[in-house]
């Protein structure tokens, strides 16, 4: 996904949550990327209540005004990824946003088009069902990195980060270059306690496509927690600042580069 954004709707998301379920409506197509979600409607919960930073895609993104979820502003992206069912070239959009959800919550998708019409899309937990489907999808196309993307990142939203990893790996060796498999395997690495593996990974990243804003920031992170080296650090922020200037922790990784400098 893009760094560029959209001015004028929104929110972003939570830094060490990463990467996707599509719901149909006529016209647009939405796919859930984190909290991960099938193609059936559903996504993988959270055991708790948290304050979430949800994202996913829309697509065709040129008919897009704006994204509302569970009635808050999204936060719209430029993005390279393709809803469940679009055509792997077709324009989308990335939508960020911040809401409270709990075991049972649901999510609620409004997607406002260009010609002010809105359409509906509605996502409900049930995290088991989710990965089942997804390794379905995996068996129906054992060639495609994106299938086993979902799937790694089902796996991760489930806290199964072991086996994440190998899914996220396993998309790599499909698609070396897809920079949001490589972030999400970085994501997953840091929470297995492997930030020297996670540095190698967002490295990568930021190589690859070096205006993809969120790898910055994630390679910023692990030079603040880990290594410390605080001068890496102030330049990975300063890099994401560029990127993202008006997202809604761009205040907070600016407080971040005044208490590192």
């Amino acid at each position: 996904m893009r760094a560029a954004a959209i001015r004028g709707v929104g929110v972003l998301p939570a830094v060490w949550l990463g990467f996707a379920a599509t719901t149909w409506a006529q016209g647009f197509q939405v796919e859930l990327v984190h909290p991960q979600s099938d193609d059936q409607g559903r996504y993988v919960g959270f055991s708790q209540l948290t304050n979430a930073t949800l994202f996913g895609v829309v697509a065709p993104g040129a008919a897009v005004k704006a994204v509302m979820v569970n009635d808050r502003p999204a936060q719209l992206f430029a993005s390279t990824l393709a809803p469940f069912g679009a055509e792997v070239d077709a324009p989308s959009l990335e939508f960020r946003v911040t809401v409270e959800l709990g075991p049972k919550g649901k999510i609620s998708v409004a997607v406002q088009g260009q010609d002010g019409a809105t359409q509906r899309f509605a996502l409900e937990p049930a995290g088991g069902a989710v990965i089942d489907r997804l390794r379905e999808r995996v068996k129906q196309y054992p060639d495609a990195a994106r299938e086993r993307c979902r799937l790694g990142g089902a796996l991760r939203d489930a806290g199964r980060l072991e086996e994440a990893v190998d899914e996220f790996r396993g998309s790599l060796e499909r698609n070396m270059s897809c920079v949001n498999t490589r972030v999400s395997l970085g994501i997953a690495l840091v929470g297995l306690g492997r930030p020297e593996e996670a540095l190698k990974e967002f490295s990568l990243a930021t190589d690859t496509m070096p205006d993809y804003a969120m790898a910055w920031l994630n390679l910023g992170l692990v030079h603040a927690r880990f290594t410390r080296n605080s001068a890496e650090a102030v330049r990975c922020f300063q890099r994401y600042l560029e990127l993202e200037p008006d997202s809604t922790i761009a205040d907070k990784v600016r407080r971040y580069i005044s208490a590192y400098k």
